[in-house]
């Protein structure tokens, strides 16, 4: 992924894992290139957990056979991965 300023950050993905976890593994390195990019914004906490919106971000994990977006104080699924509204 390339910023504006022209730098960039790469995503290391083990295509041999369940795609659960490439999707999540993606998903959170898409996360980490976006707080860079925020840094300075007063926005730290991309995508926001809607039950603790000024407290902390989702968390990507693979669960169940499915990469989520999840609460990571209350281990509670938001929303599949693509399907965040």
């Amino acid at each position: 992924m390339t910023a504006s300023d022209g730098s960039s950050h790469g995503i290391f993905i083990d295509l041999s894992l369940p795609r659960a976890y490439v999707v999540a593994a993606a998903a959170e390195g898409a996360q980490e290139w976006g707080f860079d990019e925020l840094q300075g914004s007063g926005l730290t906490n991309w995508p926001p957990c809607p039950l603790h919106p000024k407290n902390h971000p989702l968390d990507a994990v693979a669960l169940g056979g499915s990469a989520v977006w999840a609460c990571p104080s209350e281990n509670t699924v938001i929303a599949e991965i693509g399907a965040l509204a």
